[in-house]
C-alpha cells in the first residue's frame, strides 16, 4: 500500500513520547497489516464424523509492518544521533506498549497497541545514500482489535426504589430503598465487543450488574459511603479492587459471569442497541451510584 498523506497520525510511548508522520523528517513510505487479523477456528470432531463442527473462534496478533524514513543527515555524527533517537523512542522498556494511531479521511480516529518486534536492525550504512534512514519495521499487536481512540464516559442515571414490589420476601426491612442504575441507551458502532471497566459507589449492601443480553455479575459484599469498586471485565486481566488498587476479587458473588459481560456489536445485539442496568441494594440516592468506561472495537481497518 503506497502512502496517503494525512492517515498516519503518531505513535505515542507509554510515557507520553510521540513521534509524528508526514513532517519533513519522518515519513511512512508504505505499510499493511490493517485488515483482517488471522482467526483460529475452534472445533470438535466426533467419532466417524465427516468434517468437524466449529465451537468458537479467536482472533490471532497481527503485525503492522512499515517503511520508515527518516530526514538524511548533514554528517555522520547526526546521522548517529538519528539513529539513537530512533532506538531510543521504540526500545520496549518505556514503561509499556506503543499505541499506533491513524485517522481515515472523514476524520475518524482508529488505534492500535503495539510493540516494535524487533525494532530498526539498520544494517551497516553505505556511502550513497546521504546518510538518511529507510528501513522496514515490524509492528506485534498481541490484541488485534482496533479501537476508537476517544473512550466513551458513561455515567449511570438513578431513581430510588422505595415501593413494595409483589412478590414480597419477608422479613420486610423498612427505612431501606435500592438504587437503581441505567446507561440509558447505548448504539453501538464498534464491530467486536467492547469490555467495559465498571466503578461502583457506596453505600451498597449488594449490587446486582445485568447486560441487556443477560448476562450478569453479582456483588455480594457490602461497602460503606465513600468506598468504591472498580470492575475491570479486559480479557485475560479481569479484576476487581477498591478505589487505592486493592484486590477485592472476593466480592464477587456466585453465578458472577465476567467472561461474557460486554458491549455487543451488530448483530450480536440488534443495530448494536442495549443497555446496562445496575441495582445497588441498600444504597443511598444522590450518593450510591456506577459509571462505565469503554472504547468502540473494531474487527479491521
Amino acid at each position: 500500500m503506497t502512502e496517503q498523506l494525512g492517515d498516519l497520525i503518531h505513535i505515542a510511548t507509554a510515557d507520553g513520547n510521540e513521534l509524528f508522520f508526514g513532517d519533513p523528517d519522518f515519513r511512512l513510505l508504505t505499510y499493511s497489516g490493517l485488515g483482517a487479523a488471522d482467526t483460529q477456528f475452534i472445533t470438535r470432531r466426533g467419532y466417524k464424523q465427516n468434517g468437524s463442527t466449529e465451537i468458537d473462534y479467536l482472533l490471532q496478533p497481527r503485525t503492522i509492518t512499515v517503511e520508515l524514513w527518516r530526514s538524511p543527515a548533514c554528517d555522520r555524527q547526526t546521522y548517529w544521533n538519528n539513529r539513537a533517537e530512533l532506538h531510543n523512542f521504540l526500545r520496549p522498556n518505556r514503561n509499556g506498549p506503543i499505541t499506533f494511531t491513524l485517522r481515515t479521511p472523514n476524520g475518524d480516529l482508529r488505534s492500535i497497541v503495539v510493540r516494535a518486534d524487533p525494532g530498526l536492525a539498520l544494517p551497516s550504512q553505505s556511502g550513497n545514500n546521504n546518510w538518511n534512514i529507510q528501513e522496514s519495521l515490524d509492528f506485534i499487536a498481541f490484541d488485534p482489535l482496533f479501537f476508537n481512540s476517544a473512550q466513551t464516559a458513561i455515567t449511570l442515571s438513578s431513581a430510588v426504589q422505595t415501593q413494595l414490589v409483589f412478590p414480597i420476601t419477608f422479613p420486610i426491612s423498612f427505612g431501606t430503598s435500592d438504587v437503581s442504575l441505567t446507561t440509558g441507551t447505548i448504539t453501538y458502532t464498534g464491530t467486536w465487543k467492547s469490555y467495559p471497566i465498571i466503578t461502583l459507589a457506596g453505600p451498597y449492601t449488594r449490587a446486582v450488574l445485568n447486560q441487556q443480553s443477560g448476562v450478569t455479575i453479582y456483588m455480594s459484599v457490602a461497602i460503606a459511603a465513600g468506598e468504591t469498586r472498580i470492575i475491570d471485565l479486559t480479557p485475560g486481566a479481569q479484576s476487581i479492587t477498591d478505589g487505592n488498587g486493592v484486590n477485592k476479587f472476593s466480592d464477587l458473588g456466585v453465578g458472577s459471569n465476567l467472561i461474557d459481560f460486554a458491549i455487543l456489536p451488530d448483530p450480536e445485539i440488534a443495530h448494536g442497541i442495549q443497555a446496562i442496568t445496575i441495582q445497588l441494594v441498600g444504597g443511598t440516592n444522590g450518593v450510591s451510584g456506577a459509571s462505565l468506561n469503554y472504547y468502540e472495537r473494531f474487527f479491521a481497518l
